[in-house]
């Protein structure tokens, strides 16, 4: 069974875990940005390719990838004092997390239901 006890870092390996975070972070936010100029410019010269709901749920989810990296980044820079930022920070981390998911999830039944149409 897996333990309940929670972790507590102290200011030192916070710092190390920053440290490694935000290159993945930004590594992240530069390929997700990629990839929505790669949409961009599918949509522009291969509007029937682009014409599906499984590449528009892609491109939302995209953009809930670049949201969340951005405030994930400044998050990890942000020296944090409650109040209104530290909460809305809180919300959107856990937010754009699962919109992402659940675009994700969204795409994969889109693809479940086609295949069913197709055998039909």
């Amino acid at each position: 069974m897996a333990s309940t006890t929670p972790i507590k870092l102290n200011k030192d390996q916070f710092i190390l875990i920053s440290k490694l975070c935000i290159p993945l972070n930004i590594i992240s936010l530069i390929s997700s940005v990629a990839s929505c100029v790669t949409f961009v410019f599918i949509r522009t010269y291969y509007p029937k390719l682009a014409d599906r709901v499984s590449f528009r749920l892609s491109f939302a989810a995209l953009f809930c990838d670049i949201a969340y990296s951005g405030h994930l980044l400044f998050n990890l820079v942000w020296e944090a004092t409650p109040g209104f930022l530290c909460g809305y920070l809180a919300w959107a981390l856990v937010f754009l997390a699962l919109s992402s998911l659940f675009l994700i999830v969204c795409i994969a039944l889109v693809c479940i239901v086609a295949v069913d149409a197709e055998i039909v």
